[in-house]
This record gives C-alpha cells, sequence and structure tokens, in this order.
C-alpha cells in the first residue's frame, strides 16, 4: 500500500542541496553564475506553472471543501494530503512550463536567425534552455515522493488468494460496473476507503457511495464479508 512521504525539514534540505548543485555544475563547467539566473525566463516559467495550475486547482479546491466535513480525527491526515497533492500539482506544471518556455525561446531565436552573427545566435540558443533547468529545479524541490511500506510475511500470507484477473471476472458476472470492480478488488486486498480514494484520486466520499452499491450487489454486509464471498 502507498504511503505518502512529506517531511518539511527534508524539502528544506532539497531546496539547499538544489542551489549547491547549480551553483557547483555552474562553477566546475566554467559558466557565470551571474548568467545563470535569467529573470525574464524564471518569470515566464512560474507564470506558465501558475496558468497551468489554475484549471486543476478548481478540482482541488472543491474536494478540500467535501473534506472539512471529515472526521476530526482525520483532520491533520487531510490536511498533509491535500498539501501533498498540490505540490505535486506545481511540480508538474512548473517541469511542464519550463520545458514549453524554452521551446518557444527556441523557436523565437531561430525565427530570426539570419539577422544574427552565428557565435552569438548559440550563446543564446544556449541560454534560452535555462528555463529547462527552472522547470527541472521546479519538480527536484516541490515533487513529493510515494514510497511503498514494508509488508510483513503475515500481510502476504493474508493476502495470497485469487489473482486480479479472477477477482475481474468474478465481480463483473456478480453485475459490478468497471470502477466498482477496480474499488472492489482494493478492497479484497485490504485498502482501506482513505487509501482506496488516494490510489484512484477520487474522494472519500465517494469511495464510500461506491462501496455501498458493491456491498448490496454482492449482497453482503460490509468488507468483512468481501473475501468469504469470493470463492478460493
Amino acid at each position: 500500500m502507498k504511503e505518502i512521504y512529506y517531511n518539511r525539514k527534508e524539502w528544506l534540505l532539497r531546496v539547499c542541496t538544489v542551489l549547491l548543485y547549480v551553483l557547483l555544475c555552474s562553477y566546475l563547467s566554467g559558466f557565470s553564475i551571474k548568467n545563470m539566473f535569467d529573470p525574464r525566463g524564471i518569470a515566464a516559467v512560474v507564470l506558465g506553472m501558475a496558468l497551468f495550475t489554475l484549471p486543476q486547482l478548481q478540482a482541488f479546491l472543491v474536494r478540500r471543501g467535501k473534506r472539512k466535513n471529515a472526521e476530526p480525527s482525520h483532520t491533520e491526515e487531510d490536511a498533509r494530503f491535500q498539501t501533498v497533492q498540490l505540490l505535486n500539482l506545481l511540480a508538474y506544471n512548473g517541469l511542464m512550463s519550463g520545458f514549453l518556455t524554452s521551446t518557444l525561446f527556441v523557436l523565437a531565436r531561430f525565427s530570426g536567425a539570419q539577422q544574427v552573427q552565428t557565435v552569438s545566435f548559440q550563446s543564446g540558443l544556449g541560454m534560452d534552455l535555462r528555463a529547462i533547468l527552472y522547470g527541472l529545479c521546479i519538480y527536484t524541490i516541490f515533487h513529493v515522493r510515494e514510497v511503498r511500506e514494508d509488508v510483513s510475511d503475515a500481510e502476504m500470507a493474508v493476502r495470497v488468494g485469487p489473482s486480479k484477473d479472477e477477482l475481474y471476472l468474478f465481480f463483473q458476472k456478480s453485475g459490478l460496473t468497471n470502477r466498482e470492480t477496480e474499488l472492489a478488488i482494493l478492497a479484497y486486498q485490504g485498502y482501506s476507503n482513505r487509501e482506496i480514494a488516494q490510489e484512484c484520486y477520487i474522494s472519500e466520499a465517494t469511495v464510500k457511495k461506491h462501496m455501498t452499491h458493491i456491498f448490496e450487489k454482492l449482497d453482503i454486509a460490509g468488507r468483512e464479508d468481501l473475501k468469504s464471498r469470493i470463492p478460493s
């Protein structure tokens, strides 16, 4: 099962590491540190990241609003999960913005290449690629990794059973939809509603609604009866 790994101290250490690495590479390559920073390129990448995030921000805020009604014991975990989602969203959009910005800068330079000297053109072309570096730095700094927790031998023994293909066929024959089948397989494997929501990128309320339909179609009282309903 996946566990979201987020630590502020590690994040600050990552920021310092990225800056130190960039400065070190700049020094070793003989590239002027002053030329490493381009206000125009940085502004373009940050603006692109913001514009790419805006359409996705509405869905994020809707999910956040729904989570406000969560149980008090889950409030801190929900806030942490929302922070991780937002950071990963910024990381991917920052990376995309960096590559797109460099592409547009290079195309603009090629459009006027005949009017510029070769040496100046090559130098400027290299400068235009700095936006990719900015995007990579943003991704490295903001991306939050997901790790798999260690599974004990006892848990592995419990998980031994029908394959995913066998479960899929059984649930489909039982009248479940494709989405319900996907969630039923995860529930059979021991995932909680919260873990299923994280795995499928949906709200926990949606998972509960699907699970209710699944229990009704399988004619069982709850997930504790799910394993007994599957033929061995």
